[in-house]
């Protein structure tokens, strides 16, 4: 083992929090933590036991059980963990945990039922792993895949057995909100990340290219001053829907570097849920590639979708509605970093009214990202599956 795996290991042991005891039996295994509280929103926790994989906890027993089988590895203690608990389901919200599609291999009887949480690309991501693997006679399992919609099924479905259900952004499902369009605003998306230190160090590496976050960034650099004059000049309200919280003053910064003047707005990110909330107030979204985009467009929100990281990253997943079968151009989008269809674009958005726009998006929908308010197709498939539910959903 290399030294800087054994430095891993130690820092692993030394910050998770040590538990003795032997897990529980449980009826429903989280698979990772994260997304595990939104999960639980549904589920009765008393049926669950979570299986921690970043370091958040470590149990002792399952630890102490590997070391005796002489087989100390991330996977042997997922599976001495598995034993232990014998849950007839296990559930993740991180669909792009390739670990999690091998349980099956030694836990027959097991339901499996991942929860897609992010957008997934071809390249340096999920499926950029999935292509890798050669020996398609062989697939991944898995039970069911809760996918945004039927393209992103579609290509799951090439690496992996199981079942499609589509149901949309499971957080986008849940939240439920009665605020009113606010007419005349237009409510950009912020994608901000730091850049890193140096800047000239690559973000990743995509196949065998270096990508750089000026490369990334150049969509923004691009498209926001064209989007405030745009605003300007057609008396339309421009807000910044800003996506950190503890980074703030660096988002603040790096927007007012662009934009030269203070004819916008930049909105906090207040809690876990405040961008929906800005997103459903505002009449217009407009993003890059932001899943927020996506949701906000499953809901019914007019947007304008500028997808130009595919053109500057040289990946086609950035472009939009990736993995749907799309044209670089559509009614309200663009892959093209291009004055004229930026004009193009948002003189459409501006000027369809609801019916059209309401034809227009449901054409796209399905592939795209549905829209199940409350969960309810989650919830049905939870009570198929023997999955206990909190008493106020067992009824969905």
């Amino acid at each position: 083992m290399k030294f800087s795996s054994i430095l891993r290991v130690l820092s692993y042991f030394w910050h998770s929090k040590k538990i003795w005891c032997k897990p529980g039996k449980a009826k429903v295994l989280i698979y990772d933590r994260p997304g595990s509280e939104v999960l639980l929103t549904y589920i009765s926790q008393k049926s669950v036991e979570i299986l921690d994989l970043r370091g958040e906890s470590l149990n002792l027993y399952v630890l102490f059980k590997c070391l005796f089988n002489l087989k100390l590895s991330p996977a042997n203690y997922i599976f001495q963990y598995l034993t232990c608990v014998k849950p007839s389901v296990a559930l993740t919200f991180i669909d792009n945990k390739s670990s999690f599609y091998l349980l099956k291999n030694d836990q027959k009887n097991l339901i499996t039922v991942f929860v897609q949480n992010g957008l997934r690309g071809e390249i340096g991501g999920r499926f950029g792993f999935l292509k890798k693997q050669t020996d398609f006679r062989n697939k991944y399992k898995i039970d069911y895949m809760l996918t945004f919609g039927n393209a992103i099924g579609r290509e799951y479905a090439k690496y992996i057995d199981g079942n499609i259900l589509p149901i949309g952004s499971f957080k986008n499902n849940f939240y439920q909100t009665k605020i009113q369009n606010s007419s005349k605003t237009v409510l950009f998306l912020s994608q901000y990340r730091q850049p890193p230190s140096p800047e000239s160090r690559p973000l990743s590496i995509q196949g065998n290219q270096p990508i750089f976050w000026k490369q990334v960034y150049s969509a923004e650099e691009f498209l926001l001053p064209l989007l405030q004059k745009y605003c300007l000049q057609n008396e339309l309200e421009l807000k910044i829907c800003m996506c950190s919280s503890d980074q703030t003053k660096q988002e603040s910064n790096y927007f007012r570097s662009i934009l030269k003047n203070e004819t916008f707005e930049l909105i906090k990110k207040s809690n876990l849920y405040s961008s929906y909330e800005n997103a459903a107030a505002a009449e217009i979204v407009v993003f890059v590639d932001s899943t927020l985009g996506y949701e906000a467009f499953a809901r019914g929100k007019k947007i304008a979708a500028f997808t130009l990281r595919g053109k500057s990253m040289g990946s086609v997943g950035r472009n939009f509605g990736w993995p749907a079968d799309l044209p670089d151009n559509g009614p309200f989008w663009t892959n093209h970093a291009d004055e004229c269809e930026f004009k193009r674009v948002m003189d459409y958005i501006t000027t369809v009214n609801d019916e059209e726009w309401e034809e227009t998006r449901q054409r796209y929908v399905p592939d795209l990202m549905e829209y199940d308010p409350g969960n309810t197709r989650f919830l049905k498939l939870m009570s198929e599956i023997g999955v206990p539910l909190k008493r106020e959903y067992k009824n969905e």
